[in-house]
């Protein structure tokens, strides 16, 4: 199947459970080629996508991370802080 796009779409961010006061996600990138996202920076530290599915012309990216679920927490995903999105 090919598939192109000409510049990064994402992070699409999925939940998939909360317990025990934390949220457990998952954010989803689609890159050109095989670009590689950069690692989501989360208060535990730096956690780097896996490559999910390759596509002649892009490929699918999935970084799992957890935030806290009882108070406001964010997360960054281009380590120079632009890109920070608060939850």
């Amino acid at each position: 199947m090919s598939i192109q796009i000409t510049r990064p779409i994402g992070p699409i961010l999925l939940l998939d459970d909360v317990a025990l006061g934390r949220m457990s996600l998952a954010a989803l990138f689609f890159m050109p080629g095989d670009q590689a996202p950069a690692p989501v920076i989360a208060p535990s530290g730096p956690v780097a996508p896996v490559a999910l599915a390759r596509f002649d012309g892009a490929t699918v990216w999935r970084a799992r991370f957890a935030l806290p679920a009882d108070r406001a927490s964010a997360y960054d995903w281009d380590a120079s802080g632009s890109r920070s999105r608060a939850i």
